[in-house]
């Protein structure tokens, strides 16, 4: 991508001014503290002077957007580092995904530093994985950091993976899919790289699932699938929620609705705000990847980053913390804190008859009951993964015997809420080992039911009310979703939600080994003793921002 592509680029995406010309330097080495050779390519001003320089270490190769971004940066008076982790594009070492980070990003840091190009200010830079490296170094040596721009990322690597006690297995195994292939091929995963055939999903055990999915096993895949305890030590090397707080430095965040690190970005972002740091966050109607987010936060970092360089503040830090487009309203609103001030808690309770009302249910028994078949599990319709469906439409569900729903009535007047999502239920089952998985959808006048949020929890034995209830609290995705007058809302309650996640097979055994499968029956209760719920943050019509313009 040359200097013509990038000028027409630098207009579209809005950047400031063009300060040089850039030249690159390649395959630039750096020696780890245990002797492995890192591999980098250094972008800077063409007068080659001591400039603020940006690290980015990344496991997906040097090129492609990585390079342009480099290079955009480059030509607004930084120097640019990119650097590839251990057993990447020309990297030495063995790739241990998450876990080498913090000591080779730490070594990082120090040999820029050292380096007679360093201009004094140190800055970071990546998202998704790279948004790893980056928290690392914000944990391993904070005090080295000068500002950070971090996208669709978070601190925590093990809170996503093993998202509500389960396993993310669609993602989890068409990531590892993809760097095994890059990794062995020695290409860049962004090209040529193959999605896992989905009928690999119903493989058991799950343990050998890599071995189906590309007839290798892979180290990382084994860890991840017999360690599920996140207490056990050999998380803690992935654990970053030190340098959370630990980075004082100016930091901006960009964030999807429909990402799947968005709870845990949100609960970094709140972190922060309540220790005074300075950080602003943008969320978007964007999923992990897509082309959306991944412009705006090319745009905004370029912006952030150059403006802190130059000590020229501009973009993200002129406004209020948060940035939040609300879904359903198609407008952009700005927030000091999250949740949002004026917020109310806003509660519907599952009735009989498939109904959702703001009452509470009344005395007397009330349930709705179905049976989870692991055989054919509840198939993932839409959420956040790396590679979602193009439809949110869950209608389909609508059809299964495994899946109950509740719906409100027509909406008398627009209803908006920013804010946490979660759902109590309160449930009774002939199975000790079981999943719940809930969806909030807005269904139209055509009675098409559209995806807003989603939640699950994988439940292990535990104590029993008198009558063998149990009470189960799912967090769900947060959202900002303006339901129109006329619309309805909906939950759905199932078993599974497959193959987002991996399959509860009903027996406890572990779930790298096991393959023998049981129906479990769910009885979901809604009556007055035993009140299960939609809980929604709603944003009173007195309280709402004005929409940017």
């Amino acid at each position: 991508m040359g200097s013509a592509f990038r000028s027409v680029a630098a207009r579209f995406l809005k950047l400031p001014r063009k300060k040089n010309g850039i030249r690159v330097e390649r395959n630039v080495e750096m020696r780890t503290r245990d002797g492995v050779i890192l591999i980098a390519d250094r972008y800077f001003p063409k007068d080659g002077k001591p400039r603020p320089t940006v690290l980015v270490r990344s496991p997906y190769g040097r090129g492609f957007l990585l390079a342009f971004s480099a290079a955009l940066l480059a030509e607004r008076g930084l120097t640019v580092v990119v650097q590839s982790v251990r057993a990447t594009d020309g990297s030495g070492g063995v790739f241990d995904p998450v876990r080498q980070e913090r000591a080779d990003g730490a070594d990082a840091v120090h040999w820029v530093r050292d380096q007679p190009w360093f201009g004094g200010k140190l800055y970071l830079f990546g998202g998704s994985y790279l948004g790893f490296t980056a928290w690392a170094i914000a944990t391993e040596c904070p005090e080295l950091v000068d500002g950070a721009a971090i996208t669709v990322s978070q601190a925590n690597f093990g809170d996503a993976l093993l998202e509500g006690g389960g396993l993310a297995q669609f993602t989890a195994l068409n990531w590892t899919r993809q760097m095994h292939d890059s990794i062995t091929s020695g290409t860049s995963p962004f090209f040529g790289g193959k999605p896992v055939n989905p009928a690999t999903f119903m493989h058991l055990p799950v343990g050998t699932m890599d071995q189906a999915a590309f007839g290798a096993t892979e180290s990382w895949w084994q860890d991840w699938v017999n360690r599920r305890d996140l207490a056990d030590p050999w998380w803690r090397a992935m654990d970053f929620s030190a340098g959370v707080t630990a980075l004082r430095a100016p930091t901006l965040l960009i964030a999807g609705w429909q990402d799947l690190f968005l709870p845990y970005q949100l609960e970094d972002l709140t972190r922060r705000l309540e220790a005074g740091l300075p950080t602003w966050i943008t969320v978007g109607p964007w999923e992990h990847g897509g082309p959306g987010g991944l412009f705006e936060g090319q745009r905004q970092a370029i912006e952030f980053l150059s403006g802190l360089a130059h000590d020229d503040p501009r973009g993200p830090v002129e406004r209020a913390p948060l940035r939040l487009y609300v879904q359903g309203a198609d407008e952009w609103r700005t927030f000091d804190n999250w949740p949002p001030k004026g917020t109310s808690t806003q509660e519907y309770h599952l009735h009989g008859g498939g109904a959702l009302r703001e009452d509470r249910a009344p005395e007397g028994t009330g349930s709705s009951a179905y049976v989870y078949d692991p055989a054919d599990p509840t198939p993932s319709l839409y959420g956040p993964v790396t590679m979602p469906q193009k439809s949110r439409d869950l209608s389909p569900y609508d059809h299964r015997s495994d899946v109950v729903s509740f719906t409100t009535g027509f909406l008398s007047e627009d209803l908006e809420i920013i804010g946490p999502v979660s759902v109590d239920l309160f449930v009774r089952t002939d199975n000790s080992h079981f999943d719940l998985y809930v969806a909030l959808a807005e269904v139209n006048e055509k009675g098409t039911a559209q995806f807003v949020s989603s939640g699950y929890r994988r439940i292990e034995p535990g104590p029993l009310e008198a009558d063998g209830s149990r009470r189960v609290t799912i967090p769900c995705w947060p959202t900002a979703w303006r339901f129109a007058v006329r619309r309805k809302l909906r939950i759905y309650v199932a078993s599974a939600c497959f193959p987002r996640y991996a399959r509860n097979l009903g027996t406890g055994e572990p779930m790298a080994t096991g393959t023998a499968m049981v129906k479990t029956r769910v009885e979901v209760l809604h009556d007055a003793l035993h009140p299960s719920l939609v809980r929604v943050s709603h944003q009173p019509a007195g309280y709402r921002h004005p929409p940017e313009r």
